[in-house]
């Protein structure tokens, strides 16, 4: 796509840069902007939602973590799945974790996009009362077909 044929114009990525603006963008919108990396390819988070698990995107704003969520919500539509766009919006961190909880509980699979940060206060605050945290904060390996080779 030629930059003429682009519907983008300069006051709508000067609004993007300022972060916090995936849910406002059309899907047309979100498509364009898109930057394809090897989550796309290997359809991970398409495999992970019809194997039933929840999925943890973390990373720093504005990594396109709400966009990955809003892409997959067409596709496997709520309630029958989990979505936490953005657990940032929560100032009381009990009330996001009793709605993941509940997500668990009924065996709902999903995905939540959470910031770094956010995620390990929730970690080395809240789990002893929400014991699930602990398995949250593994990393999880590497496919190796994800892995760098060496050289």
């Amino acid at each position: 796509m030629g930059v003429e044929a682009s519907t983008l114009n300069l006051r709508f990525l000067s609004q993007l840069a300022q972060g916090g603006f995936a849910e406002q963008l059309t899907d047309e919108q979100r498509r364009e902007i898109h930057i394809t990396t090897r989550l796309d390819g290997e359809e991970y988070l398409q495999d992970a939602l019809e194997d039933g698990k929840q999925v943890i995107l973390t990373g720093n704003p504005g990594d396109g973590k709400t966009q990955y969520i809003l892409q997959m919500k067409p596709e496997y539509p709520e309630p029958d799945y989990f979505y936490l766009s953005d657990a940032s919006e929560y100032d009381d961190y009990t009330v996001l974790l009793d709605k993941w909880k509940d997500a668990l509980d009924d065996d709902r699979p999903g995905i939540l996009a959470i910031n770094d940060g956010p995620l390990y206060e929730m970690t080395t605050q809240h789990a002893d009362d929400y014991p699930f945290l602990e398995k949250s904060s593994e990393p999880v390996p590497k496919p190796d077909h994800l892995r760098r080779r060496s050289s």
